[in-house]
């Protein structure tokens, strides 16, 4: 990467999360809108619109706060855990489309049966001008 990815630099660290593959950022939540800034948020949208298709997404963390980098938008998803899984579905439609934005984790109980508690919301394609 650049040097102006240098974690002193940027004020962030760029990860590849080792199940997910997705793209993590943990910035420094010292300069919580460094990842917003140029040119590191068009970095973020290009990765997001190069792997979003594979299902391999960008999030942003401060702290536990995290937001989703879409290609054409940013959305607050909240605290989230690592036991917690983000799956995005894209919905064509006559205006671009909706992405559907899941967040779910999967617990078991004691008596060994697997269960999923999750959260979804929808969110209208952006154009692009």
């Amino acid at each position: 990467m650049p040097a102006e990815w240098k974690p002193d630099q940027a004020k962030m660290v760029v990860t590849i999360h080792p199940l997910t593959r997705n793209t993590q950022i943990q910035v420094d939540p010292g300069l919580p809108s460094a990842w917003s800034r140029q040119p590191y948020h068009d970095h973020l949208r290009q990765w997001a619109t190069k792997n979003m298709p594979k299902g391999m997404y960008v999030v942003v963390f401060v702290n536990d706060q995290a937001t989703l980098v879409l290609p054409d938008q940013d959305v607050a998803l909240g605290p989230l855990t690592p036991q917690q899984t983000i799956a995005v579905r894209l919905e064509p439609g006559p205006n671009g489309g909706v992405y559907e934005i899941k967040v779910s984790t999967t617990r078991k109980t004691d008596d060994g049966q697997t269960f999923e508690i999750a959260s979804s919301s929808r969110h209208p394609v952006r154009s692009a001008a």
